[in-house]
């Protein structure tokens, strides 16, 4: 078990995630690919994604205060 993030983009159709135990970024197209087979994933995206799960999280900090 260990950390696997992950955010929902757009309409539903655009999933990022961040997976802490196998050190991996997979991002998917799920209008395109709706069974995720395709690990869009490529330096960019693996950064955007990062970057907004690192302020979503920060949110939840802040709201909790902890």
């Amino acid at each position: 078990y260990g950390p696997v993030y992950g955010i929902v983009r757009g309409a539903g159709d655009q999933l990022y995630l961040a997976d802490g135990v196998n050190y991996a970024s997979y991002q998917f197209d799920l209008r395109a690919d709706p069974a995720g087979t395709r690990n869009l994933a490529d330096p960019a995206a693996d950064a955007r994604g990062r970057e907004e799960i690192r302020a979503q999280v920060e949110m939840l900090h802040d709201f909790y205060g902890r």
